[in-house]
């Protein structure tokens, strides 16, 4: 998830030697453990572009063991912060869906907002919307999966937080 939250660009050669471009967004996953690749494609190499100051990049997984397990749910977090408003956020999501979701509401009215603790209401208040689960979702644990999500959301909030902090800290 967390590459899919900093967009970055898959480069892939087909049989013939053509090169494509692929950006890694919420596009390329097409199902459980399927991509918009085609068989005969190689990737020839992934770019992973830098975060900036203002940047700030985190993943979270929850499973059931500790190595080698598939996530419950697992997510990428990506925001961009100017004059501590949101600019840019993407908030992409694993184990919600067949494919990775990101929470478009939510990344909406985030966008612009001053980076305090009442973004993590509107959180709470989207991204149920945007992740959704029927009562007999495969993998069950909706209720559990749901407060993983908000749950994740409020680790990234202090973690961003805290880099904040220390990056004021570094200044004085």
């Amino acid at each position: 998830m967390t590459l899919v939250s900093v967009n970055d660009l898959v480069i892939v050669n087909d049989l013939e030697g053509t090169t494509k471009e692929i950006f890694m967004d919420q596009s390329f996953f097409t199902g459980y453990k399927k991509t918009c690749l085609e068989e005969t494609d190689t990737i020839v190499s992934v770019l992973i572009p830098y975060t900036t100051q203002a940047q700030h990049m985190y993943g979270y997984k929850q499973a059931n063991r500790k190595e080698d397990d598939i996530s419950i749910v697992n997510a990428g977090m990506w925001v961009e912060l100017a004059d501590n408003k949101i600019q840019e956020i993407r908030l992409a999501f694993g184990g919600m869906h067949s494919t990775t979701l990101f929470a478009i509401d939510t990344m909406t009215h985030l966008k612009g907002r001053a980076w305090d603790e009442s973004i993590l209401e509107t959180a709470k208040e989207k991204l149920p919307g945007d992740l959704k689960l029927s009562p007999g979702a495969p993998g069950g644990m909706v209720a559990y999966r749901r407060t993983l999500t908000i749950s994740f959301f409020q680790k990234f909030y202090l973690a961003v937080t805290d880099a904040l902090l220390q990056q004021i800290d570094k200044t004085k």
